[in-house]
């Protein structure tokens, strides 16, 4: 869904789910809502089993963590952050 000014927000978990759908990388991902219900804070958590592309940058088995108001934005910021580690994204 576009943000009001007309730009949407990139998907990155979208990335790195299809890295692993063309096994690329293997990896695992772990979402923990914490705080009351009515104001969740999730904190998500992507772990770099594997990585099979020679063209990425090899680090297997580190982890890559982020907050936010939503799983989906928890998810897309950790997957941001493991693109980095990959050297896919700056």
């Amino acid at each position: 869904m576009p943000n009001p000014d007309g730009n949407v927000k990139p998907r990155w978990y979208m990335h790195v789910h299809n890295f692993s759908k063309k096994r690329w990388i293997d990896f695992h991902v772990v979402n923990i809502p914490e705080g009351p219900r009515h104001t969740e804070t999730w904190i998500s958590t992507i772990i770099i089993r594997d990585v099979k592309a020679k063209d990425l940058v090899q680090c297997a088995g580190t982890m890559h963590s982020a907050t936010g108001t939503t799983k989906r934005g928890a998810q897309d910021a950790a997957s941001y952050l493991a693109l980095v580690a990959l050297g896919v994204a700056q």
